[in-house]
């Protein structure tokens, strides 16, 4: 009999993951709480490294993958520091991205990815099986297998829920109620900014390159980073997956502000899109004329904000016809550039796992041994360093 797989969420990892099952003719369905694929802001680029790369491949279709390589962005090796110099901006300071396997305190080397045309890519080809505005609430065990409910009442039953549900998991509450998540105190306030003649004239991009940068502004930290694609989204798409709207018709600069939560005030998570990029203004206004053009210029509509939070380790629990992937069990702050490639590297493993033919629970045994070691390390590494990134004010 095939394996049924039940996936509560469509980020990242849950859409690596039923394509790797797909192909590897286990059957899959993804139900995402979203009422529609971008009902709300994706946010605007990642770092991908070689951990996030190798997953893709191995779960996506060739044309998928091809995608994929050809619209990254230019090599990212180092954090550059840049700061205000006299009226100018200046680079302070270059740190190498030198991390890899048993070095998870530091950045692997990677390319700058758009978040919004990595979703679609893989959306695409799952348009019968992923679910839009089916929230799973809960669970229950099955003499067999198990029962994921709906928000709506409604049910579906299969052999393995993983709940890929996000920082916010319903799935992990449930199964691990011990579980807990720490706000930071940080928030990341960010959105995307065409590269156009004006901005380009400034000569921060010549600055930054294609690094991920930060600046200081009194007691807030400013990320920048740019998204320059090899090949222009719309002409590889027509090349490779003829059909799928990209979504991104134009190279564009990544911009965050990392505010302590005092300084946005209550009730920020309800503001819409262009409230937020207003606020965004505001906080940069005694900044450098360059990083307020920025924020100015930006795409109101995609500006967001979100807290930043970090799971903490959980110990060993027994394999069970339920498990988790990515922010739902090891969510973490973005300065190690962990979070997705994490989340795409459990979806690899776990596909992996699954279409070894072993028996279910010893699949899911080995494959959350593995989650918990590299997830909690890339976590432990992530908050470590947040005084040295994030919170630099």
């Amino acid at each position: 009999m095939t394996l049924r797989v039940i996936i509560a969420g469509a980020g990242l990892g849950g859409l690596t993951l039923a394509h790797g099952l797909r192909r590897a003719g286990i059957d899959a369905a993804v139900h995402e709480r979203d009422p529609a694929p971008e009902s709300r802001a994706q946010g605007a680029r990642f770092h991908i490294d070689d951990r996030g790369k190798h997953a893709l491949h191995a779960c996506l279709p060739p044309a998928h993958a091809e995608l994929f390589e050809a619209t990254l962005g230019h090599d990212s090796r180092a954090l550059k520091v840049i700061g205000d110099m006299n009226g100018r901006l200046e680079l302070l300071a270059t740190n190498t991205f030198d991390g890899g396997e048993g070095r998870p305190e530091a950045v692997r080397p990677g390319h700058p990815v758009s978040r919004q045309l990595l979703r679609r890519i893989l959306l695409n080809g799952l348009e019968d099986r992923v679910r839009f505005g089916r929230e799973i609430v809960r669970f229950e065990y099955l003499s067999q297998g198990v029962r994921a409910y709906f928000a709506d009442g409604g049910h579906t039953d299969g052999d393995l829920l993983v709940g890929a549900d996000g920082i916010g998991s319903a799935v992990r509450r449930q199964l691990l109620p011990q579980a807990e998540v720490v706000d930071t105190g940080a928030r990341w306030l960010g959105g995307k900014t065409p590269i156009n003649t004006e901005i380009t004239n400034t000569g921060v991009i010549d600055l930054i390159g294609s690094n991920f940068t930060i600046t200081e502004l009194d007691d807030l930290g400013m990320i920048l980073a740019t998204m320059q694609f090899r090949e222009p989204p719309p002409s590889a798409a027509a090349r490779l997956l003829p059909g799928l709207d990209p979504g991104e018709t134009t190279d564009f600069l990544m911009w965050a502000l990392i505010p302590p939560s005092d300084r946005l005030g209550t009730g920020f998570q309800t503001l819409g899109a262009r409230r937020l990029w207003e606020r965004a203004r505001e906080l940069v206004e005694p900044a450098h004329p360059t990083l307020r053009l920025v924020v100015e210029q930006a795409w109101p509509e995609q500006t967001l904000c979100l807290p930043l939070g970090a799971s903490m380790p959980v110990d060993p629990w027994q394999p069970t016809a339920v498990t988790l992937l990515g922010d739902a069990i090891h969510a973490m702050p973005p300065n190690r550039g962990s979070g997705a490639n994490t989340a795409l590297q459990d979806a690899g493993r776990l596909c992996r796992y699954l279409a070894g033919g072993q028996p279910l629970l010893d699949a899911v045994a080995a494959y959350e041994a593995e989650m918990r070691r590299d997830g909690f390390e890339a976590v432990n590494a992530s908050v470590s360093a947040m005084g040295d990134f994030l919170l630099r004010g």
